[in-house]
């Protein structure tokens, strides 16, 4: 089944996760609950400050090439409190059949703890968050397959070990049995950046400037570069606020839009692939922003999905 394209690639990437009745899933909740309090002088999770602006509401819509005209084909509407995501809704076209999407995002012990997204009233992705001594330890995720009712899961483990964070994933079509499929290695730097990406033989590096954006991310296969602007980058504190940063930089794993558009202090300018096979550049078409200089508009064209992509943030 495609995937909705909800610009929350970065956190969907394995996106699946166990199914529980209600009665486990506030089991879970609890337990979680009271292992956070137990070890809740233990918690650490070093982060940059975070802005004091408070952001409302983001409409979020994409339009995609048909011949020479732009067609919207997906509008979201995010609702925001403390930054953090609360809810979504809008509309998704799947193989071009337009679908109704809505989601929840729940939290516990000030951190995420459920993401689901709905699809005709369907829950088709779901991603459930456990947390060892305040750090990401699990995501158990499920996949709708196809509809109403055939799912796929995912787990993923995450361990740290020293200066690394070794990771797992595991997939199951029952979510009772499941098989190894993936192990990786994650290099983080004092800034919680991830700075190595190492799955295989696939090796990621990541450069930075002075301000914690990405300049740079490079591999055996291909090199992309970004630039960006002054303005201060509103859907980056919206993900840091909604999952921190440690864990958006632990779960991006796909997307290299993702990570420039959600994870850096400034708003990317351009990005332009410099080796490797095929052309790809991102081009941003609108960039404003409020007095204060955080971002309230972006517009720009991505090459390699044929697609523009514009963002609108509100501020209470």
């Amino acid at each position: 089944m495609k995937k909705i394209i909800f610009y929350l690639t970065i956190l969907f990437f394995a996106s699946c996760s166990s199914d529980n009745t209600s009665n486990d899933t506030n089991e879970e909740i609890e337990i979680e609950a009271n292992n956070e309090e137990e070890n809740q002088e233990e918690q650490e999770e070093p982060t940059d400050d975070i802005p004091t602006v408070a952001i409302g509401k983001w409409i979020d819509k994409t339009y995609r090439l048909d011949n020479t005209d732009l067609v919207l084909s997906d509008s979201l509407e995010i609702i925001l409190e403390d930054n953090r995501m609360q809810s979504f809704s809008g509309l998704s076209s799947m193989n071009l059949n337009p679908r109704e999407v809505r989601g929840e995002i729940e939290y516990v012990n000030d951190k995420i703890y459920r993401f689901e997204l709905f699809i005709d009233n369907i829950s088709a992705e779901r991603s459930l968050y456990s947390y060892v001594n305040g750090l990401l330890s699990e995501v158990k995720s499920r996949d709708l397959e196809s509809f109403p009712s055939e799912y796929s899961y995912t787990k993923m483990e995450f361990e740290n070990d020293q200066d690394a964070v070794l990771v797992k994933i595991f997939s199951s079509d029952d979510d009772e049995t499941y098989e190894l499929t993936e192990s990786s290695k994650i290099v983080l730097n004092q800034h919680n950046n991830r700075v190595l990406y190492e799955s295989g033989e696939n090796v990621n590096t990541y450069d930075y400037d002075d301000n914690q954006n990405i300049v740079k991310i490079s591999n055996d296969i291909s090199s992309h570069e970004y630039t960006y602007s002054d303005i201060i980058n509103t859907e980056a504190i919206i993900y840091e606020a909604t999952f921190g940063k440690r864990t958006n930089m632990l779960l991006g794993n796909g997307s290299l839009l993702g990570f420039v558009k959600t994870l850096n202090k400034n708003v990317f300018r351009t990005g332009t692939k410099i080796s490797g096979p095929n052309n790809f550049n991102i081009t941003v078409n609108i960039e404003e922003a409020n007095e204060g200089g955080y971002l309230t508009k972006l517009s720009y064209y991505n090459s390699d999905a044929n697609s523009e992509n514009q963002s609108e943030f509100m501020f209470n």
